[in-house]
């Protein structure tokens, strides 16, 4: 029991220090990057703040793959140093451990929803108002969400960037409909909501018939108020779990596409679960006792894993994403995969034991 403890305490050691290793690489590639795109001239600070928010995505992402390449690594130690050999020897079990282990790995995913909910979110806000904030750092850490459009009534609104506040959009595209034919196809430099009116600014207006006329603003007739065509608009990565779940009934009463944000929900939860199942897969290999083997053969075979992991969980929210899936299964694909390959090994493990 007591070394089933130490070793416990060895593999939360290094799924820290590989987790926080593998975010400082990525923190350092973001920082020279920003140098090399020649923008040290917006002040170090400013630099380095945008490469740490840039890194707290990537961190989140490692976590399940960090549990695996850790209890390999924990294992060969133990193994090499022939540790393994004498608990066994001693009545010790390998199922021992691997429960220790997955209690202990509740923390882990304890902090990856915690990150999802609060840090996560944050971060995307802060990247936001770089984006829009002075001129200087417009260009820094931009992170521009993917195409949305948005009906309303007669209205179709591509919105390709929301202020922070949600009182702002920033150029608009606006098609202008009429008993499900096009009128007009408008363009502006941005959509505000002034004295409870929708106003597009410095506008340019073209009809079916190709002549163009300009205004320098004109009031949208739009029966939503900011903080719905805000949350409409918005990224889920903006938002807390209760306000993408208002969100996502707010997007069906309006007839725009929910999957992504449906996604986005469940994977907040699914996806740090994942390192339960993934953790539970190699450790038949981590707890072997073989003493010759590697660190580069264990690095090897965790390697090949995560790239799986990673493969395997995009091919999930890709499918859902596409509809060809439930949103249930882009945010939790990856965790049942994993638990039913671990089941099947268990299942062909007891099949292949050899008689007593």
């Amino acid at each position: 029991m007591r070394f089933s403890g130490q070793l416990t305490r060895q593999f939360m050691f290094w799924v820290a220090l590989i987790w926080l290793g593998l975010s400082g690489l990525i923190f350092s590639a973001s920082l020279v990057e920003g140098m090399a795109l020649k923008q040290a001239n917006l002040g170090m600070k400013v630099l380095a703040w945008s490469s740490f928010l840039k890194t707290v995505e990537f961190s989140w992402l490692l976590l399940p793959s960090t549990g695996l390449l850790s209890a390999l690594i924990t294992g060969t130690i133990a193994a090499r140093r022939g540790e393994l050999t004498g608990f066994y020897s001693c009545g010790g079990r390998p199922s021992t451990i691997v429960q220790a282990w997955s209690i202990a790995s509740l923390a882990w995913v304890a902090l990856g929803m915690g990150l999802a909910e609060y840090i996560l979110p944050v971060a995307k806000h802060e990247q936001l108002g770089l984006d829009l904030g002075l001129e200087k750092t417009q260009q820094l850490a931009a992170e521009r969400r993917p195409v949305e459009w948005v009906s309303i009534e007669d209205w179709r609104i591509f919105l390709p960037t929301v202020s922070a506040e949600g009182t702002e959009f920033i150029a608009p595209q606006v098609l202008e409909m009429r008993a499900g034919k096009l009128l007009y196809v408008w363009s502006a430099e941005r959509l505000t909501f002034e004295n409870n009116e929708w106003v597009l600014r410095e506008a340019i207006r073209f009809s079916m018939d190709g002549v163009r006329k300009e205004f320098e603003e004109w009031n949208l007739d739009l029966s939503i108020s900011p903080r719905d065509l805000w949350m409409i608009a918005a990224p889920p990565a903006l938002l807390s779990r209760s306000v993408l779940r208002e969100l996502v009934e707010q997007r069906r009463r309006v007839g725009t596409d929910y999957v992504e944000h449906e996604v986005s929900l469940a994977r907040r939860v699914g996806y740090p679960l994942a390192f339960l199942p993934l953790l539970l897969i190699v450790a038949p290999f981590s707890l072997g006792v073989r003493r010759t083997r590697s660190f580069a053969e264990s690095i090897g075979l965790g390697a090949v894993v995560v790239g799986v992991a990673f493969g395997v969980e995009g091919i999930f929210r890709m499918l859902a994403l596409g509809r060809q899936l439930t949103p249930a299964w882009g945010g939790w694909g990856l965790a049942v995969f994993a638990a039913v390959v671990w089941l099947l090994s268990v299942i062909y493990r007891k099949l292949n034991q050899p008689s007593p």
